[in-house]
């Protein structure tokens, strides 16, 4: 499954990092991932971030909330997700969490609505809007997608933070205290040796007195 761009106004196939973000797409469709990753918008926005990472693309996670409207239905369907106070799925939050590449042409990437999305395309993978408040606006075979940005985060900050960023911090910390703990042993070490030299001075002083 390859052909998922959405936004035809850019053609992101020219992108340098657009063969990863495909491998990396057809990998999460053919493990079935894409099926557990549906309402699961913190899950897949995190996986999905350590994936582009190890492919060397950067990224961020970003709160918003999202409209859809399916126009293949007389009258039209609506699902609205994330929005403040709505919860149109048991143990849903009131936020929706996806993915912002750092490319040249910004990315977004959005695993874990496939339940509203055509089943020939279910997932999101399009330009990012300049607008303002809309960073993303897809029409996908009948059905109408608008994101827009949350201007209230709901996430404490460490959801919004990689799988890899927090072993990377982990590991920064943890060599800060190897070389807090190197330092107290060299100066342990100093001090024994002046403590040592002073009383050996004192000793053959009183010997010699």
């Amino acid at each position: 499954m390859s052909n998922f761009i959405i936004n035809k106004q850019v053609d992101i196939t020219e992108l340098p990092e657009y063969h990863a973000i495909q491998r990396i797409i057809d990998s999460v469709v053919k493990n079935g991932l894409l099926d557990r990753f549906t309402g699961n918008c913190i899950g897949a926005s995190d996986l999905l971030s350590s994936m582009l990472r190890h492919e060397g693309i950067e990224s961020k996670m970003v709160e918003c909330f999202l409209s859809i409207k399916n126009t293949n239905h007389n009258p039209p369907i609506y699902n609205f997700i994330g929005y403040d106070g709505l919860h149109m799925r048991e143990n849903q939050f009131d936020v929706h969490l996806v993915v912002v590449t750092k490319t040249k042409v910004p990315i977004l990437i959005d695993l874990s609505i496939a339940h509203v999305l055509p089943e020939t395309v279910p997932y999101i993978v399009g330009k990012v809007s300049d607008a303002e408040d809309t960073f993303g606006e897809y029409y996908i075979e009948g059905v109408e997608l608008r994101y827009n940005i949350k201007k209230t985060p709901k996430l404490p900050a460490l959801h919004q933070k990689t799988i890899v960023e927090k072993i990377r911090e982990d590991e920064a910390i943890r060599e800060k205290l190897k070389q807090l703990q190197l330092g107290i042993t060299i100066l342990a070490i100093f001090a024994a040796i002046n403590f040592t030299l002073n009383m050996t001075a004192v000793i053959l002083k009183m010997i010699y007195l």
